[in-house]
């Protein structure tokens, strides 16, 4: 299994020799349990290991495998992240009058969820900087 070299290097670097080494275990568990087919890596991942998926159904999706490090940022994207994001990218889809998978594309949905990350841990500045990028790209 191909990991970016940045990913590799940020795992190495934290101290997460073991999540690299276990990494093909996890995401074919992940595809039997989650019934998804797991293609090849984004190449300009930085933080996680990011891969396109479909689901059994032909549903495009994408698998997304944070380095663990200390101080729980997977916890807090988890957390940012919860529910179903196509339904997200629905609601801001009808919100801004476009196509639902545009939202995703453009990575709105992203923004959004870590707007209200960065705001809720703390750091309200980047926040809002995120959440006003998401809607300015829906013309809010």
């Amino acid at each position: 299994m191909a990991v970016p070299e940045i990913v590799r290097n940020k795992a190495l670097a934290v101290g997460a020799d073991s999540w690299l080494r276990d990494l093909p275990g996890l995401v074919a568990s992940l595809e039997r349990e989650w019934a998804v087919t797991v293609g090849p890596a984004f190449g300009d991942a930085t933080e996680a290991f990011v891969a396109a998926a479909a689901l059994a159904d032909g549903t495009p999706a994408v698998v997304k495998l944070v380095v663990p490090r200390d101080f729980g940022a997977a916890g807090h994207e988890i957390t940012a992240l919860a529910g179903d994001p196509r339904l997200r990218s629905r609601w801001l889809a009808r919100r801004c009058g476009l196509d639902a998978a545009a939202i995703w594309e453009w990575g709105v949905v992203e923004r959004v969820s870590t707007g209200l990350l960065l705001t809720r841990v703390g750091l309200p500045l980047a926040g809002r900087e995120m959440l006003a990028a998401a809607d300015y790209v829906c013309g809010a």
